[in-house]
């Protein structure tokens, strides 16, 4: 049997314990408390795709949680010269790429090193890289407007 329908200013603190202690005003209370829980969560969570060439996981994460500790929370780790690019920031589900750096070789005056690039030209890996050309003394063997690849060979 339901509670009777009273005026606002009729109810007492007997009537609405009576409320609470009813079966259906129990599933109210807890169907409202459950509602603006799951709103609550939905509004602060995100899922995340990480994406490491091949391999893909998904991370279920709070919303301001940084980038490198998804990555980490999907199980990758970065290297000192790797980057990521983030699609879908401001949305519910986003995605993170991961950049891997490759190696190329610079061989100057003679000297070979090694160094680590995700992108760009000859001459802003060179620059990234600390060598410096100066102008007008050497040349190199490609051109520094040339969009780098990996095991690229340049020499100065």
């Amino acid at each position: 049997m339901g509670l009777p329908i009273k005026k606002a200013e009729e109810f007492t603190m007997g009537n609405v314990s009576a409320f609470t202690k009813s079966r259906k005003g129990a599933t109210m209370i807890l169907a409202t408390a459950a509602l603006v829980g799951a709103v609550f969560i939905s509004s602060n969570i995100s899922v995340v795709k990480v994406v490491d060439g091949d391999q893909t996981n998904k991370v279920i994460t709070a919303k301001n949680t940084s980038s490198v500790e998804i990555i980490r929370q999907a199980g990758f780790a970065l290297s000192d010269h790797d980057s990521y690019a983030v699609n879908g920031a401001d949305s519910v589900v986003r995605e993170i790429e991961i950049i891997r750096a490759f190696n190329l070789t610079v061989i100057d005056g003679g000297e070979e090193k090694t160094i680590s690039a995700v992108s760009g030209n000859v001459a802003e890996a060179l620059a990234n890289a600390g060598i410096q050309l100066p102008e007008g003394e050497d040349t190199v063997n490609v051109s520094l407007d040339s969009e780098i690849d990996e095991d690229m060979v340049i020499k100065i």
